[in-house]
């Protein structure tokens, strides 16, 4: 009876310091929790580009096999899709 008290009371508890955080301020004193920055406008970028006419796809790794009955990774499943879709 008493670890059930104490299981409840630790539920509840993380449950209102979820809440809490979930409705605290967004550090400059707004309180709407939007820290995006987004203040509507255009957005310029000052500084050049290392290649600007090309397009970089970043991936974590390679493929480790062509296999459809090995591939077991997300990078092997993914080439696979692409290869297979219909």
């Amino acid at each position: 009876m008493k670890n059930s008290k104490i299981l409840f009371l630790l539920s509840i508890l993380l449950i209102a310091s979820l809440v809490l955080v979930g409705c605290g301020s967004d550090g400059n004193g707004n309180g709407n929790g939007d820290d995006s920055g987004d203040t509507g406008g255009d957005v310029t970028m000052d500084y050049p580009f290392k290649n600007p006419g090309n397009y970089v796809y970043a991936t974590f790794g390679e493929p480790e096999s062509m296999d459809p009955h090995w591939t077991y990774e997300t990078t092997g499943s993914g080439l696979q899709a692409s290869v297979y879709e219909q």
